[in-house]
């Protein structure tokens, strides 16, 4: 009869070391898939987007677009095809946009951006470029380009 208790106090605890195992398991490949959707930043280079609408509805919805992300426009050219944003800074880090509209085949535009970053070191005052862009900003600025390209459409009819 003793032996049967013993046995049972060993098996409770192989019990509980397997359910403390499991859950060791299972926390570690919850962090494991929280780290799956974050990206690495990418190399800083100008994205190219083609648009099926004509310059000046997509030069009106790219500047409302930056206006809307708190961007000051310094040069809006729709003749040249150039937005130019004021630096935006957060912290220490610093972005400014360049757009550049041209008509690609017809009933395209073309349009390339680019998105100068600076960063400003701890012991420094000096501003100095960041390579590295996070990939989401370019996304989400052409997603936002598309909704006020339908929205500049929308409000002219």
């Amino acid at each position: 009869m003793k032996s049967f208790y013993v046995s049972e106090t060993n098996g409770n605890r192989c019990k509980r070391q397997a359910r403390f195992l499991s859950l060791v398991i299972l926390a570690f490949l919850v962090g494991c898939a929280g780290q799956l959707g974050t990206e690495s930043p990418l190399k800083n280079e100008p994205r190219t987007w083609k648009f099926r609408h004509p310059p000046s509805v997509i030069q009106k919805a790219a500047t409302q677009t930056l206006e809307k992300k708190g961007f000051k426009i310094k040069v809006n050219d729709a003749d040249a095809g150039l937005i130019e944003t004021k630096y935006l800074q957060l912290r220490n880090i610093r972005d400014r946009v360049i757009l550049r509209l041209k008509k690609a085949e017809v009933g395209f535009t073309a349009v390339t951006c680019h998105i100068l970053r600076e960063k400003k070191s701890l012991l420094s005052s000096n501003w100095e470029p960041d390579d590295k862009v996070d990939f989401r900003f370019y996304r989400d600025l052409k997603s936002d380009i598309e909704f006020f390209i339908y929205r500049t459409i929308y409000d002219k009819y």
